[in-house]
């Protein structure tokens, strides 16, 4: 079984009141990072890395990054991060590409973007890495083109350094995320023989895969199971899939959302069910989920603040090819948002960062 300790980039999970006061600051932190050791975090895994004595500082001149992701350009969560990916580049003056893939969560098509983004040699790369394999020919090319390479949003669990030679990852604790959406089962009081069905659209992700066995694990114990129903990227097509679910299965008592929450609640209003009687649990609290939140649509969140995802790995490559320092794992995350905690989220705070 995957646990937190074989997760790179593992972060203890930090209360939303913390994160409050940390949500004032972490711009002026992460800028504070650039030219300074980054530290791992307290009990990151270093299997994301490999040897990079051989890195050299950069010689003068603007330096170029290229970030390769699986998203679609409508979905808010990779906004956030695309987000912080530009404010990194503008604070540090240094030139980002953000290459996203033209169908979501296609993997072929992001490893096609990656073959031309090795070839262009930038100062550095950081990919989506969704799958242990589909990406291995082309980090591998990288490497030994001593080009920094580093994975953010999403490493496979256990990474295997030979295969996949990723020198850092920069994200959220997947299989924890998993782990703390599990708090619904025992707030709300599920018994057991009940199912939580998870409606998610990234089912193919090795990112999504990890979170959810963290999910699974938890509620298994309680003896609830936990079918998963992949879901596109339509709304109105999603809708009906969980209207469908719903209409079947009248004594559902909690549903996850996995990147289909506008799609989730719209089938619950669709059916005349009320607010909160039909608890919602949600990864990644972006787009309408304040909204949501605070109408009592959704109970709470697991957040993996993308926008750190997108300034950090900027910063992290920077000092690799500025600098010579090897890149490191750094956590953002997951944190636990709950109605009490969307006080202080304006939305515009939301609509730049994806808190």
């Amino acid at each position: 079984m995957i646990s937190k300790d074989s997760v790179p980039g593992f972060m203890p999970r930090r209360s939303p009141r913390k994160l409050k006061m940390w949500g004032a600051t972490f711009a002026a932190t992460a800028v504070a990072m650039a030219g300074l050791a980054v530290m791992p975090v307290a009990g990151a895994s270093q299997r994301a890395s490999t040897a990079v004595s051989r890195l050299q500082p950069a010689a003068s001149g603007k330096l170029v990054f290229d970030l390769v992701n699986n998203g679609c350009a409508s979905d808010p969560f990779w906004a956030a991060v695309n987000n912080g990916t530009n404010d990194a580049a503008k604070t540090l003056g240094v030139t980002v590409h953000i290459v996203e893939a033209l169908n979501c969560e296609s993997q072929a098509d992001e490893n096609t973007l990656l073959t031309s983004v090795v070839n262009s040699k930038p100062a550095g790369i950081a990919i989506s890495e969704t799958s242990a394999t589909a990406f291995s020919s082309n980090i591998q090319r990288a490497v030994k083109l001593n080009i920094p390479i580093i994975a953010y949003n999403s490493i496979p669990p256990n990474n295997n350094p030979v295969q996949d030679p990723i020198e850092a990852f920069v994200g959220s604790d997947l299989y924890e995320a998993g782990v703390a959406m599990g708090y619904g089962i025992t707030e709300y009081h599920l018994a057991k023989g009940n199912a939580v069905p998870v409606f998610t659209v990234c089912a193919t992700n090795i990112a999504c895969i990890t979170r959810d066995n963290g999910f699974t694990a938890v509620a298994t114990k309680a003896g609830i199971t936990t079918p998963k129903y992949p879901i596109t990227q339509s709304t109105s097509q999603d809708i009906s899939i969980v209207h469908g679910y719903l209409v079947e299965h009248p004594k559902t008592k909690m549903i996850i959302a996995e990147g289909a929450i506008d799609a989730v609640v719209k089938a619950l209003q669709g059916l005349n069910y009320k607010p909160g009687q039909i608890k919602v649990g949600e990864y990644d609290f972006n787009g309408n989920g304040p909204e949501y939140i605070k109408q009592g649509w959704l109970q709470y969140a697991i957040d993996q603040e993308p926008f750190l995802q997108g300034f950090d790995s900027v910063v992290d490559l920077y000092n690799a090819a500025k600098y010579g320092q090897p890149p490191v794992n750094i956590g953002t995350g997951p944190v636990t948002i709950t109605v009490a905690d969307t006080a202080w989220i304006s939305p515009s705070m939301d609509a730049i960062t994806g808190l």
